[in-house]
């Protein structure tokens, strides 16, 4: 009888070891690229005023600016990092904030959330896994893209330059960290032409590296 005991309770032991084997959860797809940041958001400080005041029906303070630095009609990342636009880059926050970035429903290497709290954005942008890059054009956020007091009201964003670095980063207690960068724009913005610089780092867990 012991004997069969032993048996039994050993085959319960190898049936629950597969089973946990089985249910033992993998990686996202975009594991490497998913996660929660602490990142600052910046604005050229000429542009962002003059389209500010422009927005409010007031004089622009600065002689016309815009991020369209090289005149050819449209915004790209060379007109955002180039040296006259960057200079002037000024914080809009007192600290740090948490953004996130998660994979989709459909799981691939394509696509991931990224959801804000700075303008309320959640919005899925195109993503390449293997360069660890993203982007995205005119993309609904949807947070804010719904009726709105009895009317349509409508968000879009777009998002260029994201890139995650390996270890490129430094936490506030001096260890490495991932990190992020890319530069986003809302339709419903001050005028809508201001675009911003999100840059931070991969959140580690220790207190010693929270805002």
């Amino acid at each position: 009888m012991k004997k069969i005991s032993i048996l039994i309770f050993a085959a319960f032991a190898l049936a629950f070891s597969g089973c946990q084997d089985e249910a033992e959860p993998g990686g996202t797809a975009l594991e490497e690229m998913a996660g929660d940041w602490w990142v600052t958001f910046d604005a050229n400080y000429y542009h962002y005023m003059n389209c500010y005041n422009e927005a409010y029906g007031e004089d622009k303070p600065f002689p016309a600016y815009s991020a369209d630095i090289n005149g050819d009609g449209v915004v790209n990342l060379t007109d955002l990092e180039s040296s006259e636009y960057a200079e002037a880059w000024t914080g809009m926050m007192d600290a740090p904030i948490r953004i996130y970035t998660y994979n989709t429903a459909a799981n691939d290497k394509t696509k991931m959330w990224v959801e804000e709290s700075f303008w309320s954005t959640k919005t899925q942008i195109d993503v390449d896994y293997a360069a660890k890059t993203f982007s995205v054009t005119d993309k609904d956020n949807i947070i804010v893209t719904k009726p709105k007091n009895s009317d349509p009201y409508y968000c879009t964003v777009n998002i260029l330059g994201g890139k995650i670095l390996k270890n490129a980063a430094t936490t506030p207690s001096g260890n490495p960290a991932d990190s992020i960068i890319f530069y986003i724009k809302y339709n419903d913005d001050y005028g809508n032409d201001i675009w911003y610089k999100v840059s931070g780092f991969r959140r580690s867990g220790f207190k010693e590296d929270d805002f």
